[in-house]
């Protein structure tokens, strides 16, 4: 019995002079949490003022990734909630390390550090989606106007092939099976040369001005 009471004495005096820490460590939390819900607000406001969500639907974007079974995509959600999250594992860290968790401070590092890689991998899908479907019209154009091959078919290798390799980049910023990814991604890179040079080398310049032209006063 005078173990038991030994043990529970010491916890007990263990948990009052760590009591100033714990209760710091939840007023970081309470406080950091509402900061990071904030700034992923502010951060999701920034992007729609800027108009990128009307950009990606002008760009069919969101289209595309409808079809892949992400519905009503929009990038300055994404945005905010990557940035309220990020603060948010700063806001654990900053706890933990007042705890003295080092484990869990280490964890939760790698956690923060891997979400800026998240949307970088976003916005490479994004710029391969536009580059993809600008090479499409480009080719089926090109090879429309100088009668050669099919150009529904040329042009719709094209843009998967593109897809496919942006795919393949996201895949390696997020380092998702990142040996074999680099192998398919370096095979891919010819296939990808070939069709640009395919798409401007038959025709396609002018077409490719025109679309650019367009795609400034849609932007306007």
């Amino acid at each position: 019995m005078g173990t038991v009471q030994v043990a529970i004495q010491t916890v007990w005096a263990n948990l009052i002079a760590s009591l100033p820490q714990i209760l710091g460590a939840l007023a970081i939390l309470f406080l950091g949490t509402l900061l990071a819900a904030t700034l992923g607000l502010i951060a999701a406001r920034v992007v729609r003022a800027m108009k990128l969500d009307q950009l990606i639907n002008q760009l069919k974007i969101g289209q595309l990734l409808n079809q892949v079974g992400i519905k009503d995509f929009q990038l300055s959600r994404l945005v905010g909630w990557l940035v309220k999250w990020f603060f948010v594992v700063v806001v654990f860290i900053t706890a933990a390390d007042m705890l003295g968790w080092s484990q869990l401070t280490t964890f939760l590092t790698s956690v923060a550090l891997y979400l800026p890689k998240v949307l970088v991998a976003v916005l490479i899908l994004m710029a391969g989606t536009t580059l993809a479907n600008f090479v499409a019209v480009v080719l089926r154009k090109g090879v429309a106007a100088s009668k050669l091959g099919h150009p529904g078919v040329l042009s719709a290798l094209a843009r998967w092939l593109i897809i496919i390799f942006t795919v393949m980049a996201a895949l390696v910023q997020l380092e998702i099976a990142k040996e074999l990814m680099q192998i398919l991604f370096t095979g891919m890179v010819g296939m990808i040369s070939l069709a640009g040079g395919l798409a401007f080398g038959l025709g396609g310049k002018d077409v490719a001005r025109d679309w650019l032209a367009k795609m400034k006063n849609d932007a306007n």
